[in-house]
């Protein structure tokens, strides 16, 4: 869905399968939960939900991303950091 744009639908899978399982693992085609926060991260900043001033609010991309690189959110607002460079930080967890 997120390879389409279908953000709404992209979100709604991610949330789903982590609802189940929060350690969610596909050997089918190796996709587990930290694929699934960064669908979550790259649609929610796709859809202009970057943030949320609610710390707890993870429905937003800066909280996808805070999940699995702690302290990442205290760094982007302290720092006045930037959509560019939520993305990049985005790219950097997904790795080569």
């Amino acid at each position: 869905e997120l390879a389409l744009d279908n953000y709404d639908s992209a979100i709604n899978a991610a949330n789903q399968a982590l609802q189940i399982d929060p350690q969610y693992f596909s050997a089918h085609d190796n996709v587990d939960f930290k694929d699934l926060h960064l669908v979550l991260a790259e649609s929610y900043l796709a859809s202009g939900v970057v943030s949320s001033e609610d710390v707890n609010d993870t429905a937003n991309a800066l909280g996808q991303v805070d999940i699995l690189s702690p302290g990442y959110r205290q760094l982007y607002l302290d720092d006045n950091l930037e959509e560019g460079d939520l993305l990049l930080k985005i790219e950097e967890l997904q790795g080569p």
